[in-house]
């Protein structure tokens, strides 16, 4: 019988010096450092959902793209947030989604995808700081607007 050794996984977590690190403390600070990790070609094309993982001193610790889809937010995986998060040893989270319309109304679909994230974040001691609609010249705020 043939032996089967299977692949080992290691996680490896580059240090970054302190003054090189990146701190959101508003959701501003968070649209506009967003705003680099999206393609101004496409921002009004297709919807983007990416997640920005935090310490728990609010320093970036990586971005990661979830989703691109024509027009709909079903296909945000919550499950790839969170493994994202939990991989990073991230301490709270902020979701952004490019709005292709422009409106940054949020809509039933969003409110709930919000909420989703929200509770299993919380079930791993996550916080989710924050989520963002943005397009190309503006933001909106879930927790500017105390909706979170």
């Amino acid at each position: 019988m043939k032996s089967f050794r299977p692949n080992e996984v290691k996680l490896i977590y580059p240090t970054v010096k302190q003054a090189e690190q990146v701190r959101l403390v508003s959701p501003y600070e968070a649209f506009e450092f967003a705003l680099q990790f999206y393609d101004e070609d496409t921002i009004q094309h297709h919807i983007t959902t990416k997640v920005i993982l935090l310490s728990g001193n609010s320093a970036v610790l990586g971005v990661m793209t979830v989703s691109e889809s024509a027009h709909t937010y079903d296909i945000v995986e919550t499950k790839f947030i969170l493994q994202a998060a939990i991989l990073a040893n991230a301490k709270s989270i902020i979701v952004v989604s490019n709005s292709p319309s422009g409106d940054l109304e949020p809509n039933d679909a969003e409110k709930d995808l919000k909420n989703q994230i929200k509770l299993a974040a919380y079930l791993f001691d996550i916080e989710l700081a924050d989520y963002l609609l943005i397009n190309n010249e503006d933001y909106y705020s879930f927790a500017d607007n105390k909706v979170l």
